[in-house]
């Protein structure tokens, strides 16, 4: 994809149109739990090059905890982002509907992501989780890793939740309890 560098029964309230977002174009990061900790500083190399081609497609990432947590802070200050720590449910639900993609590697978080019908990306974890979960509702855009795809690859994932953010956003409500 142009612009993308090769390189290492809910009663939850429907989010509002992207168009219609304060957050047009925000993206909400998380860790995911298959992260290296223990190369976690070599590892910032390939989250900042990812999150510098977030911001040349002129998007704009922020960084999503739902606890206050001293690790994510810092991810989130190496990497120059927009930290939002939630200390309840509303405030969480307040960042997340009003996004118009989600990148996690957190099964809870893509599972409340399903229920907001919010488009997501997720990256595989340490265990079978997130894959099942994608499986389980025909949801089409794999899982990825940044130790096994191309920053290329990852990229064209992230071009095609945005550019058919409408269609997934669709589909994930119609996975909603009635």
């Amino acid at each position: 994809p142009a612009g993308w560098s090769s390189a290492a029964g809910s009663n939850l309230p429907v989010p509002p149109a992207a168009k219609q977002s304060p957050w047009n174009n925000r993206v909400l990061l998380t860790d995911s739990s298959a992260w290296p900790r223990h190369r976690l500083p070599r590892f910032h190399q390939t989250l900042t090059a990812f999150v510098n081609e977030l911001r040349k497609q002129g998007l704009d990432p922020a960084y999503l905890s739902i606890r206050t947590d001293k690790r994510d802070a810092h991810i989130a200050e190496h990497l120059g982002l927009e930290y939002f720590s939630c200390s309840s449910v509303e405030e969480f639900l307040s960042h997340l509907q009003t996004v118009r993609l989600l990148i996690s590697g957190r099964f809870h978080i893509n599972v409340f992501a399903i229920l907001c019908g919010v488009p997501y990306l997720s990256f595989e974890a340490d265990t079978y989780k997130n894959q099942a979960l994608n499986e389980f509702i025909k949801y089409p855009l794999s899982t990825f890793d940044f130790e096994k795809h191309s920053l290329a690859d990852i990229g064209e994932q992230v071009n095609q939740a945005l550019s058919e953010d409408s269609r997934w956003r669709n589909h994930l409500l119609t996975q909603r309890a009635i």
